[in-house]
């Protein structure tokens, strides 16, 4: 841990909204910042969800467009689309509706049009060991209301993972935080029972590598062993039974990615995830994820070292190579729940 002194930057997350029915609240929550012309960022899987359709109805005439061609790892040319029909529609203000591709293709239409392009010049430069140039991106952004499907925590965050040619560069400034975020259970229920498992892989990835980062803290380390936590209690049972709205509003409220300052081996997984072409991203990132805390979390050798885990060992850790398409997996040691109506994979 570090010690003496330290900081601690919190994202510009100006109001969170949870509770069952809430993204029928979106068209008030556009209202509260004076706007009328919203542009939905939504996924090609997403968008045909009944979800959508409530979306749609609580925007009513405030809804100007919907783009829903939104790719995993937030390409480039995906964003040039989408702040095209964002200028066409006259859009003043953004809602994204998804996972993490979705709410970092939202914040690179905001940064693409309020500082042009292209949107590379602009990604954060990495030194090693520990320098970081991030340059300025003054102008003013628009509102951008994210309403999440999986863990991943990117609502909460003021950087988004952006691609261009295979490559993955990362954009920050605090005012492409989404300001508004609204959490609603039936949102996550929209998410395949693999991928919500694998996206609360990426989610408690994300703690443990803040609590173990050499820049660990107090504040950070609250927060992500209650989001481990809640992790452990709720995560199974949410994935074994997807009508339990309490066990998935227990997940999706997990803030421990809000106030984590994360230095350690998510940049792995991002880059990891980056190059893989196989699969859903989440799938994906939950894979590297797990792959990461493996390695992290074996047990230190007499001489300093991670030790490597014993070629007998039955651990669920240990990740099989990824496929072309995510497996059918049968765990042994999960369990269902009493009452439980699904597996852990399906």
């Amino acid at each position: 841990m570090a010690e003496g002194s330290f900081e601690f930057n919190n994202p510009r997350v100006e109001r969170i909204v949870f509770g069952h029915e809430k993204v029928k609240t979106a068209g008030d929550e556009v209202a509260r910042f004076g706007v009328s012309r919203a542009l939905v960022v939504v996924s090609p899987s997403v968008v045909k969800t009944p979800l959508m359709e409530k979306i749609r109805g609580a925007l009513g005439g405030r809804c100007a467009g919907v783009f829903d061609r939104v790719q995993p790892h937030s390409p480039t040319e995906v964003i040039e689309k989408a702040a095209a029909q964002a200028r066409a529609a006259r859009a003043d203000i953004l809602i994204s509706v998804g996972g993490g591709s979705a709410i970092d293709t939202a914040k690179g239409i905001a940064v693409l049009l309020a500082e042009g392009g292209p949107l590379p010049r602009f990604g954060v430069r990495f030194t090693p060991p520990d320098r970081k140039e991030v340059p300025s991106l003054p102008a003013p952004k628009l509102p951008h209301i994210a309403i999440p499907t999986t863990l991943s925590g990117g609502e909460y965050s003021y950087s988004a993972g952006i691609t261009e040619g295979g490559k993955k560069f990362i954009l920050a400034d605090p005012k492409i935080a989404p300001r508004t975020v609204i959490l609603d259970p039936e949102a996550a229920q929209t998410l395949p029972a693999r991928l919500l498992a694998a996206s609360g892989m990426n989610a408690l990835a994300h703690c443990v590598e803040a609590i173990y980062s050499t820049h660990t803290q107090a504040l950070t380390q609250a927060y992500c062993l209650a989001g481990v936590s809640r992790l452990s209690e709720f995560l199974p049972r949410a994935v074994m039974d997807s009508g339990d709205l309490d066990a998935i509003g227990a997940n999706i409220a997990l803030r421990a990615d809000e106030m984590r300052l994360c230095r350690g081996r998510h940049g792995e997984d991002r880059r990891c995830g980056g190059r893989r072409r196989s699969g859903p991203s989440c799938w994906r990132a939950g894979a590297s994820s797990a792959a990461c805390m493996k390695s992290a979390c074996s047990p230190p050798s007499t001489n300093g070292c991670r030790a490597s885990a014993p070629t007998t060992s039955t651990s669920t850790w240990a990740p099989a190579p990824a496929p072309s398409s995510p497996p059918s997996v049968s765990i042994s040691r999960a369990r269902k729940l009493p009452g439980s109506t699904r597996t852990l994979y399906s």
